[in-house]
């Protein structure tokens, strides 16, 4: 059987504007798009309520949906389960909302909603013909009960070949979104309903009625962002998602944040009233009231309980003003760049860099080089962007990408770094000020000190200590140490340029502000030995004829671990040392340490009884070891000793 799909994103949106005032200045942020028009109006004798794996304000694309080489009968359906609809219970069901993308042609929806599964008792149909665009049938009026455990809800439609008729939103990865093809049964009779997540979410949307006003007060929160690192009992504006679920318009609510036995509460007025079956994207106050997981909730709405849970739950660091003013806080901003991106030099010279200028004194910025010739021949550069892609080589692409590893979003996204990856806030010149000046404004509660040291013979030491406050973290997280050796100032004469007039300019020329020498420890960093109190880690390597000595420096941070987003590891503290020339402590510690490689077997002062890593922090034997890069830890006169290797 060949299905054929359409490849065209649609950006989907389930939430419309509204607004909100405060006192305090807590207001609105604009919803992602209002309902299109095609949408009918709520009829009378009640209140609408959509139920679905997708919205009515779903824009529908004409072609963006499915088709076949041949006529054919086909089902669609959706299976919504218990915890969708238990709260609407009571409600009758009236009918669908289901769509059509083929702009020129009709067909016939004949629309049905089952008990159990797909072969279960119908419990209302009904059919009508449809056009492009959302569309409205009727069903014979039924009660929702509590009998049922689940709903299959769906239609069947004649597809003519080769002709889209069955419009597939994005997400792709939402189960119970189901398929009958061809009218296929098995060898029972019984019609074989396929599970074809891939495909795309359900254009069906269950429509149920209040008329005695059982389900007003309801209210969802979809989603929510808050800063991680805060001031200990201060309120930090966060971003919300709200959903009126229920048949009545919101105009106030309580919003409430939890932390063991503490408690913050703020009333909230909506200068618009939020409509029945509505949301949007709103700025709300989170209190910061301790270090671990905070329950976040509305527990009233218009003045009264709401109907339904709608807590969610974030974790926030706090930090008291006194810790905070023991530490100088120093964020890390990575933007990754590609020699090959034509847009490298005019973004890097004529957007980020001169922003960022200002606060150079004040933050880290790193702009490694992604390519072969400005790495040693390990490329750490390019296994840092394949651990991102989860090992998946075929995902990953080399244009130009920031990292806020802050856990703040302060920088931009130019291209696609990994396939599915989101997309972040592009800061222009206008604006980096004020988002630069709002993140230097958190506290942390760690420092971070690092201090490098190169001998005659090219050994380059690099030593990093810190002391991290006491009781902070939350309980049983462990905190990680990166650290990079850099370089300033590299000089390239092949670099891609945005058209032939900026390329004849330059020359091909071009200075990379700063790149990646050396990963000196796993990309996602090695792990402290505990997460208070002072630490110190020494790391070795060596120095490679085609670097500049003088324009070697070091970056080292501490940071999250990967469970907490592997793109957004929250950095704790950052700082940046130079790289000086030998002196006799730094060579006496050298010399005491001999790191070899014996037929892929690694030694520390002869001893084989090691713990040797891959670069992406997984621990390998230590025999017969493959060509490739490792990291070798060891205990050498009771310091603790972090050296990478390289085995040909």
């Amino acid at each position: 059987m060949n299905k054929i799909f359409t490849t065209l994103a649609i950006s989907a949106s389930l939430l419309a504007g509204s607004q909100i005032s405060h006192a305090q200045a807590w207001t609105s942020h604009n919803g992602m798009n209002n309902a299109p028009a095609q949408v009918a109006e709520t009829r009378a004798g009640g209140t609408d309520i959509f139920l679905g794996h997708c919205s009515v304000n779903d824009y529908i694309y004409p072609y963006d949906g499915i088709s076949l080489s041949y006529d054919a009968r086909v089902g669609v359906g959706m299976i919504l389960t218990k915890d969708m609809f238990k709260q609407y219970i009571g409600a009758t069901i009236v009918g669908m909302y289901v769509g059509w993308d083929d702009q020129y042609s009709t067909s016939n929806y004949e629309c049905f909603v089952r008990d159990t599964n797909f072969g279960g008792t119908t419990l209302t149909q009904g059919s009508d013909d449809v056009q492009f665009g959302w569309n409205y049938v009727s069903l014979e009026s039924v009660k929702l009960t509590e009998d049922f455990e689940q709903l299959a809800v769906g239609f069947y439609t004649d597809l003519v070949k080769d002709v889209c008729s069955i419009p597939k939103f994005y997400p792709t990865d939402v189960p119970n979104s189901t398929y009958l093809w061809s009218g296929e049964v098995n060898n029972a009779g019984e019609e074989v309903w396929y599970d074809t997540k891939e495909v795309g979410v359900m254009p069906i949307v269950l429509v149920l009625q209040d008329t005695d006003g059982l389900f007003h007060n309801m209210i969802r929160i979809d989603s929510l962002t808050t800063d991680v690192i805060v001031g200990q009992d201060e309120l930090q504006t966060a971003i919300v998602r709200l959903s009126n679920t229920g048949t009545n318009s919101i105009t106030n609510i309580e919003f409430t944040t939890s932390f063991g036995d503490k408690s913050h509460t703020e009333i909230i007025d909506f200068s618009t009233p939020l409509s029945a079956q509505q949301g949007g994207k709103v700025l709300l106050p989170v209190a910061g009231l301790g270090s671990g997981i905070h329950k976040i909730q509305v527990t009233a709405v218009n003045g009264m309980e709401p109907k339904a849970s709608n807590a969610v739950e974030a974790e926030i660091i706090s930090v008291s003003d006194e810790i905070a003013s023991k530490y100088v806080h120093r964020p890390l901003v990575e933007y990754f760049i590609s020699e090959d991106n034509y847009m490298t030099v005019t973004y890097v010279d004529d957007y980020f860099y001169p922003g960022f200028e200002p606060y150079k004194d004040q933050m880290t910025l790193v702009m490694p080089h992604l390519d072969d010739k400005f790495m040693t021949g390990d490329n750490d550069a390019l296994e840092q962007l394949i651990t991102m892609a989860g090992g998946d080589k075929m995902k990953v692409s080399v244009p130009a990408m920031s990292i806020n590893r802050s856990g703040y979003s302060c920088v931009a996204q130019l291209n696609s770094l990994i396939s599915g990856t989101p997309m972040m806030y592009t800061i222009f010149p206008d604006y980096i000020g004020q988002v630069y000046d709002n993140v230097l404004s958190h506290p942390t509660f760690a420092s971070v000190e690092a201090k490098g040291l190169m001998d005659a013979n090219g050994a380059i030491s690099i030593n990093v200590s810190g002391v991290v406050e006491e009781g902070v973290m939350p309980q049983g997280e462990d905190l990680y140490l990166t650290v990079y050796l850099m370089e300033r100032d590299v000089w390239t004469e092949d670099q891609r340029f945005w058209d032939d007039k900026a390329a004849a300019e330059k020359g091909g020329e071009y200075i990379h502000k700063n790149i990646i020498r050396e990963i000196l420890t796993p990309y996602w960093g090695e792990k402290l030995e505990k997460t208070g109190g002072e630490y110190s880690m020494t790391f070795n390597t060596e120095y490679y004829e085609e670097w500049v000595k003088e324009n070697l420096y070091v970056v080292a941070f501490l940071n999250r671990g990967v469970e907490n987003n592997q793109l957004a590891l929250q950095v704790i503290n950052s700082t940046e040392g130079e790289l000086e020339g030998a002196s006799i402590n730094r060579v006496e510690n050298f010399n005491n340490v001999v790191v070899e490689n014996a037929n892929g077997t690694i030694t520390v002062n002869g001893n084989s009884n090691v713990e040797v890593y891959n670069l992406s922090g997984c621990r390998v034997d230590n025999n017969n070891l493959s060509a490739g890069l490792y990291i070798v830890k060891a205990e050498v006169e009771g310091q603790s000793v972090t050296q990478k290797i390289l085995v040909k």
